[in-house]
């Protein structure tokens, strides 16, 4: 088997995202002032050279966008509504998002995670992100998904739209839908778009499912979150999430476009074209599968 080696600081950064929220806030970068000094060699004099930074690295621009957010980027999943942003530590898996809204657009990507709603409910808060798969790497984006066809949701194009609207508004037919409709079909294409095979939904078995590219263990995100839906206000709408093909009951569902995903630890990458082996192994729980371990 083949993994990636080394450590990605940022596997997703948005920039547009990123320095918008920046100026919006008013907010900028101390600048750093970084100097060289040659040593001194006998009667030689030894010379510096000083160069400073005003636009920041990421991580001066993540602590300062995390330092201005504070508690507004909810990490407690049952907490109050609506979640304006969200962060977490998660295993997330990333996929190019199917559609047919505006062909000539950058590709999209699918991002999706599952967090703990209470110490009681694991897993059982679906969080539904997308953004372009220009914002990756670029040897995720020259990997390509392990499996290249295969289902693709007609609500796509909605789904789309809402996020290029940035949530601010529904739409109108053929591209429109109630806040119910939008979160239970961003939930359908993040848990089985591409998915013919069975067990291959959510969080299980990914590399299954068409489209996908990879995914990241331990990963830290920062969302904002357009459209956050509790299980019995989807449902209130005449929408039955049992009927959707994940293992665990979901309770919320928060949909919504990064800002970045950082992955500190070395290793903690997949991208399943790498994969020499597909015969997964099998974890201690007997039922989910990782590959590249």
């Amino acid at each position: 088997m083949s993994e990636l080696g080394g450590t990605v600081e940022y596997l997703y950064w948005s920039a547009r995202r990123t320095s918008r929220f920046m100026e919006d806030n008013g907010l900028s970068v101390q600048p750093v002032t970084h100097t060289l000094t040659s040593p001194t060699v006998g009667w030689l004099p030894s010379f510096s050279r000083s160069k400073t930074s005003v636009s920041g690295s990421r991580p001066q621009i993540a602590k300062v966008i995390e330092d201005a957010l504070g508690q507004i980027a909810v990490t407690r999943f049952d907490a109050p509504g609506p979640i304006q942003y969200a962060k977490g530590t998660n295993l997330v898996v990333f996929s190019e998002f199917m559609h047919a809204a505006e062909r000539h657009d950058n590709r999209p990507t699918v991002i999706f995670t599952m967090a703990d709603y209470s110490r009681r409910d694991r897993e059982s808060v679906a969080v539904c992100l997308f953004g372009s798969m220009d914002n990756y790497p670029e040897y995720i984006q020259d990997a390509g998904p392990n499996v290249r066809h295969g289902w693709s949701s007609s609500a796509a194009p909605t789904v789309f739209n809402f996020i290029k609207l940035h949530g601010k508004d529904l739409g109108k037919p053929p591209f429109g839908g109630t806040p119910g409709e939008i979160a239970a079909d961003a939930l359908q294409i993040c848990c089985s778009q591409g998915g013919h095979v069975r067990n291959s939904h959510g969080m299980r078995n990914p590399w299954m499912r068409a489209y996908t590219y990879g995914d990241a263990r331990e990963a830290h995100w920062l969302a904002q979150i357009y459209l956050d839906m509790r299980r019995e206000e989807v449902e209130a709408q005449g929408i039955n999430l049992s009927d959707y093909p994940y293992s665990v009951p979901i309770s919320r569902i928060l949909v919504g476009a990064p800002l970045w995903i950082r992955t500190p630890k070395p290793h903690s990458v997949r991208v399943y074209a790498d994969c020499e082996d597909l015969d997964m192994l099998i974890d201690e729980d007997g039922a989910t599968r990782r590959p590249c371990l």
